[in-house]
């Protein structure tokens, strides 16, 4: 399984209009296996219940299975055994917000849920639009909502502290005859919280002129392809190509193809690759 991140956790509540909200990128996970899943944490008042959200959609080719709501930690999903499934089958525009109603508005005895959607098995997220999988959109973690990715909805990946799903929950009053998720598992036991080790961080500083620092980090040794593509798909420079020691490590781009050439202004790709992680971010070069 790769998590796949086109362009470039926090708990913060999103401005009044989500179109007001500046999309990063999109997150998805490729290939999707049979519960494969992304998870994000909302924060819920005492006296309010969840009963939908507005997310950013990447492709309304694929519909979401299902739409659950799990108890859990701020710092670590609990397992999909015991989710309540909210939402059959949904689906959304192309890169565009999206809303779904839940059959029942939801409560917690904690400090908040999660919303947890479930990916197509089977499916590919390679793209921006419409054909380029199952994905939701991102931004800030000032302005976003924490979340997860799991490929088998026990272990989980947190998605990078500097990003936050672009989400805006539905919220309405608390009533005792709702529906309440406790936050413990079915045994009693809280999940351990993992930390996210292999990953491509943002770009600094983006946009840029003349260079920007690409910046990554590996949980173990391990082989790492970091490249830059341009808008039509079509590899303009290899930027890491090889063995890659545990650890965090920064290299430096400065706008150039393979030739030595300076590029145009204009929008590019870094693609990540190692292991099972794939994530892609947008770079702006202003000249």
């Amino acid at each position: 399984m790769g998590f796949f991140f086109l362009a470039q956790g926090g708990m913060n509540a999103l401005a009044s209009e989500p179109s007001a909200l500046d999309i990063s990128g999109m997150v998805g996970i490729t290939p999707a296996e049979a519960n494969s899943c992304i998870a994000i944490w909302v924060p819920v008042e005492n006296n309010s219940a969840i009963s939908g959200i507005k997310w950013y959609n990447n492709d309304s080719a694929d519909a979401f299975p299902e739409v659950l709501v799990q108890s859990g930690s701020a710092d670590y999903p609990v397992s999909l055994a015991g989710a309540d499934v909210m939402a059959e089958s949904v689906s959304g525009g192309s890169l565009a917000w999206s809303e779904v109603s839940f059959s029942e508005p939801v409560a917690c005895r904690s400090s908040g849920l999660y919303v947890i959607f479930r990916v197509p098995e089977g499916t590919v997220s390679e793209a921006e639009g419409y054909g380029g999988g199952p994905a939701l959109g991102y931004t800030s973690a000032e302005d976003g909502y924490a979340g997860w990715i799991s490929a088998d909805g026990e272990e989980w990946v947190k998605i990078h502290p500097d990003f936050g799903f672009a989400v805006q929950p539905t919220f309405v009053s608390r009533d005792p005859s709702m529906l309440h998720k406790n936050m413990a598992r079915d045994d009693g036991e809280l999940a351990r919280p993992k930390v996210l080790a292999t990953a491509l961080y943002p770009a600094a500083p983006n946009p840029f002129n003349p260079q920007t620092t690409l910046k990554f980090s590996l949980q173990k040794p391990g082989s790492v392809d970091l490249a830059v593509y341009n808008l039509k798909g079509e590899l303009v420079k290899r930027v890491v190509s090889g063995s890659v020691d545990a650890g965090e490590h920064e290299i430096q781009w400065n706008g150039r193809d393979r030739a030595g050439a300076s590029l145009a202004s204009g929008v590019y790709f870094a693609r990540f690759v190692s292991g099972k992680v794939t994530m892609t971010q947008r770079l702006v070069l202003i000249q």
